[in-house]
């Protein structure tokens, strides 16, 4: 939770000096740096599943894509409101794991979805 806390923060502050482009640069960098720590400490992988290889790529790539986003609106507007519309990801990720995986979705759950959508407009407005 701390880590991502100052995820939230720091792409803020880098865009108070540099601009979008170089601070997700230099973002890039820092998540190399953490890969290749991890690689160390870990070893390296001993399974070659492509379809487990492919979905463990194409998490980098949306894991990139959104900071790319993420980076450019908190270098526009402001942080608290960016940071917490972000942070609804999760429900798309409910959504996506209802129509790919076939997990349930109960009515609580519903109903906390359309509280998010209801906090997003209200944030936004």
């Amino acid at each position: 939770m701390l880590s991502w806390g100052f995820w939230g923060l720091f792409p803020k502050l880098a865009t108070n000096y540099i601009s979008p482009r170089s601070a997700i640069l230099y973002e890039s960098l820092g998540a190399a740096l953490a890969g290749l720590v991890a690689l160390l400490s870990i070893g390296a992988p001993r399974e070659a599943n492509s379809r487990g290889i492919l979905f463990g790529v194409l998490t980098g790539l949306c894991a990139f894509t959104g900071a790319w986003f993420y980076v450019n609106a908190v270098s526009k507007g402001k942080l608290s409101l960016i940071v917490t519309v972000t942070a609804m990801y999760p429900v798309i990720t409910v959504i996506f794991a209802r129509l790919v995986l076939g997990e349930s979705i109960t009515v609580r759950h519903g109903i906390g979805m359309l509280f998010a959508f209801v906090a997003i407009v209200l944030l936004v407005t």
